[in-house]
C-alpha cells in the first residue's frame, strides 16, 4: 500500500513539474509576441540606458525598473556579458532579491 501511494505521489509531482515547464514556456512565448508587436509599432521596448546592472561572477542582475520583459532582460544580460547559461541569476530590485531568471541560450 505504501509503495502505491509513493508511486502515485511521484506521478503527480512529475505531472505538475511538466505542467509548470509548459506554462512557463507558453507565457514566455506570449510575452515575446507582445514585445515584438509593440516593437513593430515603434514602441521602445529596450529601456533607458543603465536600467540593468550585471554581476556575472555572483550571478546577480540588478534592475531599476519592473517594466521590462524577461526576454528583454535576458537579451540585455547577454549584451552585458553574462556567461552562465542554464544557470539562475538572482534579480534584485530596490535592494531586495525579487526573483530569479535562468539565462537560456
Amino acid at each position: 500500500m505504501s509503495d502505491e501511494i509513493t508511486d502515485s505521489v511521484t506521478a503527480v509531482i512529475t505531472r505538475l513539474k511538466k505542467l509548470e515547464r509548459e506554462l512557463a514556456t507558453r507565457l514566455t512565448r506570449t510575452e515575446s509576441r507582445i514585445v515584438r508587436g509593440f516593437a513593430e509599432l515603434g514602441v521602445d521596448v529596450g529601456g533607458e540606458p543603465g536600467w540593468v546592472e550585471l554581476n556575472d561572477d555572483d550571478r546577480v542582475v540588478t534592475v531599476n525598473t519592473l517594466g521590462r520583459s524577461w526576454v528583454i532582460l535576458m537579451s540585455e544580460m547577454e549584451r552585458l556579458g553574462a556567461q552562465h547559461y542554464d544557470k539562475f541569476y538572482d534579480v534584485v530590485f530596490d535592494g531586495e532579491v525579487i526573483g530569479s531568471v535562468k539565462l537560456l541560450r
